[in-house]
């Protein structure tokens, strides 16, 4: 179904960005209106994350009013150009859930990925070392290239199933 989904092209959503509020996202929402465009969609709902009285990091739980459906997610990008995420940490994370997300809608994917542990997604069409190296390759490459390089990059990794059955095989 992937394979079919035309680029984006039009859409009157410049970016959407959706997470749980941290100072990060926040500081990548102000470079996003100023690097990309203003207008873009900004969901982030609960309260910020904290350190637990015994220094334990905690994420306060959403209310069930404070949650986004996976189809109201999707309504909105798909009315988006760019789905824009950062992870609240610094491991390397490609996070397929967003990526294949975006791509379902016809969003480009935009992972920002800024930390050390990030170094060796780097070569994945999607990821940004930056919210500023994000901006310039939307401005540079647009938005149809973009999105036709993720699509060909996940596409070209088979179905997980497949990859499943190989492992199995060697248990």
């Amino acid at each position: 179904a992937i394979a079919r989904i035309p680029p984006p092209e039009g859409r009157p959503i410049p970016w959407a960005l959706v997470g749980r509020p941290t100072a990060s996202r926040l500081a990548l929402t102000v470079q996003l209106m100023e690097g990309l465009a203003i207008g873009g969609v900004v969901y982030l709902p609960g309260k910020p994350d904290q350190l637990a009285p015994d220094g334990a990091f905690w994420q306060p739980t959403l209310g069930k009013h404070e949650k986004i459906s996976a189809s109201g997610l999707a309504a909105i990008l798909e009315e988006t150009t760019y789905y824009v995420w950062a992870s609240a940490h610094d491991f390397a994370c490609y996070e397929s859930i967003q990526f294949v997300t975006a791509l379902r809608t016809g969003a480009v994917p935009a992972k920002i990925a800024g930390g050390e542990g990030s170094h060796g997604l780097w070569h994945v069409p999607g990821v940004f070392t930056s919210p500023q190296s994000f901006c310039t390759a939307a401005h540079r490459e647009g938005a149809q290239a973009l999105y036709q390089r993720a699509r060909d990059f996940y596409l070209s990794k088979g179905l997980l199933a497949t990859h499943l059955e190989k492992a199995l095989e060697h248990v």
